[in-house]
């Protein structure tokens, strides 16, 4: 009896083997998008229209609704909404005449929040400014305020209780008051307040 001899089956390696790609009819149907032309202009969005009117007024009440604001931060603020010079300015005067606005209210509270900081009056007068507040309308405000019993409290706050002894502690808690705003003599009574009593010494000398 012949035997034949039949040569293995050689299968294809892993390696070697390419991956099936599966089309889908939707795929297959469907024609691909053509490419981007870099030369082609880009489509802008149409900008927002400038408010006017009623809906400028209605702006100016939400600002003014979420913090009190001097007519200069209210003016600015609306500036950049690109709405017109002339009507903003307009609405911001008729705010103001209604109360709805008010720098004397805003140097008021302005004095107050530098207070409640340990700032003393030079660096509240700075920030009236930058505001661009009439300090006048602060004045009631900053003469109310005890600055020498602040200073004391602050000195006390950040150098402790005792008293500084030698020139150089001396001076340089000095400096540290003069920088929060307070005047030279504030300052100096303020080094020598050891106890309450001595602070109502020196508040009805």
């Amino acid at each position: 009896m012949t035997y034949h001899r039949f040569k293995p089956f050689e299968h294809q390696s892993a390696k070697s083997s390419k991956p099936f790609k599966r089309w889908s009819k939707k795929a297959l149907s469907e024609p691909s998008e053509p490419p981007l032309n870099p030369n082609e202009p880009k489509t802008l969005k149409p900008s927002k229209k400038p408010p006017t009117g009623p809906r400028l007024r209605a702006l100016a009440f939400a600002m003014l609704g979420r913090q009190e604001l001097s007519k200069q931060q209210l003016t600015q603020k609306l500036l950049l909404t690109e709405a017109e010079a002339e009507e903003v300015k307009a609405l911001v005067e008729e705010l103001a005449a209604s109360d709805y606005q008010s720098d004397a209210r805003m140097a008021a509270m302005t004095v107050r929040a530098n207070a409640r900081k340990g700032r003393g009056p030079a660096r509240v007068r700075q920030d009236l400014k930058t505001r661009a507040i009439d300090v006048e309308l602060a004045q009631d405000s900053l003469n109310n305020t005890n600055w020498l019993e602040l200073a004391v409290q602050l000195r006390r706050r950040k150098f402790g209780i005792e008293l500084p002894n030698d020139a150089k502690e001396k001076a340089r808690q000095l400096r540290f008051l003069m920088y929060r705003g307070f005047t030279m003599d504030m300052c100096l009574k303020a080094l020598k307040v050891a106890n309450d009593t001595d602070l109502e010494a020196l508040l009805f000398d």
